[in-house]
């Protein structure tokens, strides 16, 4: 599904999760109505949801300039064209583990440099993107109303998480007008394994 369900349970306080994807924004429909249940279900004072957002798809749009911004940057920075199947073959689909995936066979030094250049060539991509057309990255339908229903009802804590890099994340939801700070979040390629 779009969403993946769960609770956790701490000090008596039961607290539902929700992880929102891409898909659920493209049916508004069963969106709105599975968060009329989730409502219900968070109803009692004991009971919180904490709810957390992919970003690409489903807080914002301008998936297709995101993708050639990536593609331009990794072709650029490392002088290899990326392929439709090398998305395929990754088990974790974020910026960091396509560069490391597409680079295996180079020492491990020099991936981080081309991730480095790469990371770097991308927001760039994606800032000129964002100056030729202001309106590439926007929030997707809803999303600005249903961000700030959820900040005003204590029963919801929301956070974002993203396969993408920090600083290429936070310009683009900034574009959009969401301020990645006000959030919880965790940028997964800046995590370090």
């Amino acid at each position: 599904p779009p969403y993946r369900r769960g609770t956790r349970s701490e000090r008596g306080l039961r607290r539902k999760v929700l992880i929102v994807y891409p898909d659920i924004f493209r049916s508004p429909q069963l969106f709105a109505a599975d968060f009329f249940l989730i409502s219900r279900i968070v109803s009692h004072p004991k009971n919180t949801m904490l709810i957390i957002f992919d970003v690409d798809g489903t807080l914002i749009g301008g998936e297709a300039f995101d993708w050639r911004c990536f593609n331009d940057a990794f072709a650029s920075a490392s002088g290899i064209t990326i392929g439709p199947n090398d998305w395929m073959e990754l088990e974790e689909v974020t910026a960091r583990s396509l560069v490391h995936h597409v680079l295996s066979d180079h020492p491990l030094k020099r991936i981080q440099q081309l991730e480095t250049r790469i990371a770097r060539a991308f927001l760039k991509n994606l800032q000129a993107a964002d100056t030729q057309n202001q309106s590439v990255f926007q929030t997707t339908r809803g999303t600005s109303e249903l961000l700030e229903f959820l900040q005003s009802d204590s029963r919801f804590d929301i956070a974002i998480a993203t396969g993408d890099w920090i600083d290429s994340i936070s310009f683009k939801l900034e574009s959009a007008g969401i301020t990645i700070a006000h959030f919880p979040h965790a940028p997964a390629s800046d995590a370090r394994k």
